[in-house]
């Protein structure tokens, strides 16, 4: 495999885990519920105490920081 093709899986990568990061984030902050309806579902504890939902925006925002930085990586490479 050459360097072009490597960058080119990395970049891809880093694109949907930016994307990754963007929906969660949209999720704690704008669908929370949804959020809880989709832990349920994945039988798995994402959003389900007092305490996290408390610290629902500033998760919300850290993720879509993160996720706008990746994208930002992504293309200026």
């Amino acid at each position: 495999m050459d360097l072009a093709e490597e960058m080119t899986k990395f970049i891809a990568l880093n694109i949907l885990v930016g994307i990754f990061f963007l929906i969660f984030g949209v999720l704690f902050l704008f669908f929370p519920q949804q959020l809880i309806k989709l832990s349920e579902w994945g039988n798995k504890v994402v959003l389900s105490n007092e305490k996290a939902l408390n610290y629902r925006v500033t998760i919300g925002v850290f993720l879509m920081i993160v996720s706008a930085v990746i994208f930002l990586s992504s293309f200026l490479w």
